[in-house]
């Protein structure tokens, strides 16, 4: 489970039904494997036994994120000097990912750009919205600012992430997305929504922020804060994750084990 099927941004009718059919499904469920603990949580206070049914297993991450010490010690640092500066987001494009608010945060900072710091956003993705998102670049002058990579590789999205300076999430619901681990695991400071799972592994002023969901204004200020201030850039990009649960090792291995002790 990587969040539940329904949420509050959809219509009444569609969760009610999402729900029902969860709930009927419940009864001839033997396991549960949920991403993140409040998946466990939510699900405890919904579904009967749901809470002795379900087992956490993180997702996991390629290791060519994890043990790439290359890609690592190469990932751009932050210089004052250079005056460049990159956000980045891997997202489909659909109301979940909510990349309206990513823009509008971006945005605000190109138009409040006293530093004269060269902005740049980069989306890998593609998807449905495309063409209003475009419409929304055109109309607000960031053709020169924004860059739409499409659907990428492996193998190029670790190029382009190790040139990013921080990873920005927008999504209205999540599980526990891999791209954040992604981008943790190429010491990328984070900045999201507090949405789904993603608490468990950003934490406020330590390798990332997070604020409300709905908030842009406020991640654009997080944004524009990271961007200026180095001593902090470093502090929140050195900070030692522990993503060891997030291997795909880790991940198989625990599969392996529950289903044998079904």
């Amino acid at each position: 489970m990587h969040g539940f099927g329904f949420n509050k941004y959809q219509n009444k009718f569609f969760i009610i039904f999402s729900y029902l059919l969860e709930l009927f499904t419940s009864l001839i469920t033997s396991k549960y494997i949920c991403v993140s603990q409040l998946d466990i949580n939510t699900g405890h206070k919904l579904f009967p036994k749901f809470k002795t049914k379900s087992k956490l297993i993180r997702a996991g991450i390629s290791d060519n994120y994890l043990n790439n010490k290359i890609i690592k010690n190469n990932n751009l640092k932050f210089n004052l000097n250079n005056k460049n500066y990159t956000f980045g987001t891997i997202a489909c494009f659909k109301a979940q990912k909510n990349l309206f608010d990513l823009l509008k945060a971006f945005n605000k900072i190109i138009k409040n750009n006293k530093k004269n710091i060269n902005y740049k956003l980069e989306i890998i993705g593609d998807g449905e919205l495309k063409n209003k998102i475009l419409d929304y670049i055109n109309n607000n002058n960031l053709n020169n600012y924004i860059i739409l990579h499409g659907w990428q590789e492996e193998n190029n999205i670790i190029k382009i992430l190790a040139n990013w300076n921080c990873f920005v999430l927008s999504s209205l619901w999540e599980g526990l997305p891999c791209s954040i681990i992604e981008a943790r695991a190429l010491k990328l400071p984070v900045i999201s929504y507090n949405t789904g799972g993603i608490p468990e592994v950003i934490f406020n002023n330590l390798n990332g922020f997070l604020c409300e969901q709905n908030n842009w204004n406020k991640l654009s200020d997080y944004m524009l804060k990271i961007s200026i201030d180095k001593n902090l850039y470093h502090k929140l990009s050195e900070h030692p994750d522990n993503l060891n649960q997030f291997s795909y090792k880790t991940m198989l291995d625990s599969h392996m084990n529950l289903y044998k002790n079904l």
